[in-house]
């Protein structure tokens, strides 16, 4: 189940598409910090609870005074989005089914792909965190401040900031590994590198668009659709008081239905010969 992953790595170091991915994510931080800044600048007249890393860190991840919650889909994408097309447009796709089973196959290169799309949303997001050790003040939060405080896991957040900080590392990057999961499924019916990359961000940002105006469009009982959209799960949920394993769990389970779907899709098309 894992024999591609060294092979994925080794592709991973080759490709320039992972600087252009860094570049992105670090030109956004900046403008994102810049902006929180500019809002609410370091002073002393700023509230304690206001003025600690772990709050910075919280804000540039929620969806309150940040928009990195839009882009963090697609940086996975840039890099790896294109991994399966690359592999059906030429001959290696071939080539892999001669050497393996093609149930095999699907299993390892999903799997693969899905814990390296992991590990490099969970090192830009510890890299992030470690510049913000560098920029802001590292103090513990001594109390839940209303306003302040975010309401989602709040005691946690007091009690267990570093933790907390690891906690919303884990749910993006489980994100990370369902968008690049769903590139895969994109890839087995289109044959567009660029398409490949862009669809499955536009169908993140589209479905979650759609399940956030349902508020709207049906009143107080489409909160719970509104809640549970990929975007809130992504970075909404600071603003809500749900418990802390329910955004982990949200994604293993959308991972898990997916991988599963994109198996079955895979067979469908391996049967009917439109794969290679």
């Amino acid at each position: 189940m894992f024999v591609q992953i060294p092979i994925e790595m080794k592709n991973l170091y080759k490709k320039k598409s992972i600087w252009l991915a860094f570049f992105v994510f670090l030109a956004a931080v900046v403008h994102i910090y810049s902006f929180i800044l500019s809002e609410q600048p370091i002073a002393e007249n700023i509230p304690f609870e206001a003025n600690h890393v772990f709050y910075y860190f919280v804000s540039i991840q929620s969806d309150m005074s940040s928009y990195l919650m839009i882009l963090l889909p697609l940086i996975p994408l840039i890099v790896l989005g294109d991994s399966f097309i690359s592999e059906r447009r030429t001959s290696i796709l071939t080539y892999k089914l001669m050497r393996m089973d093609s149930n095999k196959y699907i299993h390892s290169k999903l799997i693969s792909l899905a814990i390296i799309a992991f590990l490099l949303m969970f090192v830009l997001q510890s890299l992030l965190f470690v510049g913000s050790l560098i920029v802001f003040p590292i103090s513990s939060p001594q109390a839940i401040e209303t306003g302040i405080t975010p309401q989602f896991a709040s005691h946690l957040f007091v009690n267990m900031p570093w933790f907390y900080v690891f906690l919303i590392i884990i749910n993006s990057s489980l994100m990370s590994s369902f968008i690049i999961i769903l590139s895969v499924t994109v890839s087995m019916f289109i044959r567009n590198r660029y398409v490949a990359i862009f669809l499955p961000f536009a169908l993140f940002i589209g479905v979650s668009i759609i399940m956030m105006a349902f508020p709207a469009i049906i009143g107080g009982s489409g909160i719970i659709v509104h809640d549970i959209s990929p975007l809130a799960m992504l970075g909404g949920y600071f603003n809500s008081s749900i418990s802390w394993w329910i955004v982990p769990l949200y994604w293993l389970v959308l991972n898990t239905a997916l991988y599963i779907i994109t198996v079955y899709g895979y067979k469908l098309q391996f049967k009917k010969e439109k794969l290679v």
